[in-house]
């Protein structure tokens, strides 16, 4: 029998995989001889929605590094090597074939069947008595994953073929057509928004809830799932629609207390000659990893790759490109308020590193991408910073230009954003002068000060402690704040979360903002300037379709 071992703290280690064996073999290959007949398998207690659901993570295993791999090459900070396989370079260069060895189409549709078999077949009337003594329905828990996680695949299909087949029925049949029709980005982003809002509490106070299965390995089971409201989110934003993903992300830090935490690189004095910090701790903090896929190192189907593919002492399939350096080497680091230095310290303490290399019989300085040495085996979904940056993107597009840009150089909490000269106050309230629900962060209601009050300025975590007295990091008068700051944006989106598998949905992203392929073409160009005239065209975006969903 084929298995994937996922590792976990509670007894049950041996997955049952009933809800693969079924699915068709471009799904999946699987080989077992004790699998309960589909027909008979129902899911109608915590125990079995619990195994059932662990198949669909270990599922997500088999899609980590290729997330990774495909977000990032497809960008404009990760470049390919001389070690690099040749599908790896037609990746970088939007020339890959359908035969190309790190699609994710068949394991994407894999997962989605999973789900759609794990929601045919659940009882969420199901209950049991909770620690209250109260009767309580505990499989809608599951339910709501399962959607979320088919959404998830799809919008990752979206992003990276421009095209999905959308199905709910599961295929549990080798000739069982599927009832599917194709879809692009504008067409089934609100059909799944649609089926994730109910599932959501209306208060922004009220934090979600997912299933808790105990801890695997460093990570409490929770952070293995994906937050509906986070992804809600980013469907509202690829839609263009601000004011709900701004209010999405908005009630997910409200009511899990979530905070830009002061983890910062800092040179110790104004020598600039010696460096300290704990940017990088982040990696194991609790409440920065919002959805994880925790992969093992213990069975080698459930491993990531991702370290060796990076260490120029093994495979060196990627490194850093020179855009991308630039992009922490050209910051200015603030040291008080007049003395300042270049370069983010984020880069060199966290995210790559430079080694000398004996080539061809003379010393070589290259540069390698250090970040998954933090990460071991885990490639990051969501991250609280992200949450942050991609609600800071909402707001500014909604007019709230400076709130946005606090972000980056204050910190969104209450004594920062009562000063006016940081932020009008009228960015933060309606015509009526009362202040917007989801731009409160203690302006108004004093308990949200309680939570929010340690926010601290994101850029100031590679850029200086007091970054925020630092006069040329600013917007200046006469400017066109919204693209000075949705550019900030997504330079820190660089800078805090590169190489984490988003790159290219960022670039993306705002380039739908934008209304126009060029933003995508010339950002992408400046790692390769001949991209420049290929990606004007929007269909050579993405991936070739090699399976289509369909038999």
């Amino acid at each position: 029998m084929k298995h994937i071992i996922f590792k976990h703290s509670i007894p049950f280690v041996v997955l049952s995989w009933l809800l693969i064996s079924v699915s068709c073999d471009d799904f999946i290959e699987v080989d077992s001889n004790s699998v309960i007949p589909v027909e008979d398998y129902k899911i109608d207690n915590p125990a079995t929605a619990r195994n059932t659901m662990f198949g669909i993570l270990a599922q997500l295993q088999r899609v980590a590094d290729k997330y990774v791999v495909v977000g990032e090459l497809r960008g404009d900070l990760l470049t390919t090597t001389e070690n690099s396989t040749q599908d790896l370079r037609d990746i970088a260069d939007f020339c890959a074939d359908s035969l190309n060895a790190y699609h994710l189409e068949s394991e994407l549709y894999a997962i989605i069947n999973s789900c759609n078999y794990l929601l045919s077949r659940i009882d969420t009337n199901v209950t049991i008595t909770n620690n209250q003594g109260e009767r309580e329905k505990v499989l809608k828990y599951e339910m709501s994953q399962a959607k979320a996680i088919r959404a998830w695949c799809y919008l990752q299909l979206l992003l990276d073929y421009g095209v999905a087949t959308y199905y709910t029925e599961p295929i549990i049949a080798v000739d069982q057509p599927v009832d599917g029709v194709e879809r692009h980005l504008n067409t089934l982003v609100p059909i799944l928004i649609a089926d994730l809002l109910p599932l959501v509490p209306s208060d922004p106070e009220i934090a979600e809830s997912l299933p808790d299965y105990g801890t695997v390995d460093r990570y409490p089971s929770k952070q293995l799932f994906i937050p509906v409201r986070v992804l809600l989110g980013d469907l509202y934003l690829y839609m263009n629609e601000y004011e709900q993903a701004a209010q999405m992300y908005y009630a997910h830090l409200l009511s899990n207390s979530l905070t830009v935490l002061p983890r910062r690189n800092v040179w110790t004095d104004n020598t600039f000659t010696k460096e300290s910090g704990n940017w990088t701790s982040l990696f194991s903090e609790m409440s920065e990893m919002q959805t994880v896929i925790q992969c093992s190192a213990d069975y080698i189907e459930s491993q990531s790759h991702l370290m060796d593919m990076f260490d120029n002492k093994k495979d060196y399939l990627f490194a850093p490109s020179a855009v991308g350096l630039n992009t922490w080497e050209s910051q200015t680091y603030a040291y008080g308020t007049t003395v300042s230095t270049q370069g983010d310290l984020r880069g060199p303490y966290g995210t790559y590193g430079y080694v000398t290399i004996n080539k061809d019989g003379s010393d070589t300085e290259i540069a390698t991408v250090t970040k998954y040495k933090n990460l071991e085996q885990i490639v990051v979904l969501y991250r609280t910073s992200t949450v942050y940056l991609r609600y800071a993107e909402a707001i500014n597009r909604l007019g709230k230009h400076n709130m946005a840009f606090a972000l980056l150089k204050y910190g969104l909490n209450r004594e920062k954003l009562l000063v006016p000269s940081y932020v009008p106050p009228t960015e933060y309230m309606d015509d009526s002068g009362n202040i917007i629900s989801y731009l409160d962060f203690g302006q108004g209601n004093l308990n949200y000060d309680r939570i929010f009050s340690s926010n601290a300025a994101m850029h100031s975590r590679g850029c200086g402690e007091r970054i925020s007295d630092f006069r040329s990091f600013a917007i200046e008068s006469g400017m066109d704040s919204l693209l000075y700051v949705e550019n900030l944006l997504l330079t820190e989106m660089a800078l805090e979360t590169g190489y984490e598998g988003n790159r290219f949905g960022d670039i993306m992203r705002i380039g739908l903002h934008r209304g126009t392929p060029d933003f995508v073409a010339t950002t992408i160009a400046r790692r390769n300037p001949s991209l420049e005239t290929l990606l004007q065209d929007e269909q050579k975006w993405y991936l070739p379709r090699s399976y289509s969903g369909k038999r």
